[in-house]
């Protein structure tokens, strides 16, 4: 029997995230799901996602906008006010500071260093 539209609705992003396509079958997705698990840097996982999910134009690069977006909303789950508020002038700083090669965008290699840097001090 296929799993429950909720179950389906609430499962199927944790099966994406890990890149588990779904059968159908809770049992064998679970299964296929723990192999998929094992051995993963989660870091790594996370900072993907984060990556994609900021990419608003999927064009595999944030830019200066998106990283305003990006920025805001660490600033609102951090509670930082300065972070949440920051102005035109202060994104340009921080996006010549993310992207070191210059293109005018951060490239994932730009975007991972950053963020590993983050994760890094949260633990």
């Amino acid at each position: 029997k296929k799993y429950s539209s909720k179950l389906k609705k609430e499962f199927n992003p944790v099966l994406k995230f890990f890149g588990v396509k779904p059968s159908g079958n809770l049992f064998k997705d679970i299964t296929v799901l723990a192999g998929a698990i094992e051995g993963t840097d989660l870091n790594d996982k996370l900072t993907r996602y984060f990556f994609e999910f900021y990419d608003e134009d999927n064009n595999g690069t944030i830019g200066k906008s998106e990283l305003g977006v990006l920025v805001r909303d660490i600033g609102e789950a951090m509670g930082d006010k300065d972070m949440m508020t920051i102005s035109g002038e202060q994104l340009s700083q921080a996006m010549n500071a993310l992207d070191t090669d210059n293109s005018g965008e951060i490239e994932w290699d730009e975007f991972k260093a950053w963020f590993d840097e983050i994760l890094k001090e949260r633990d």
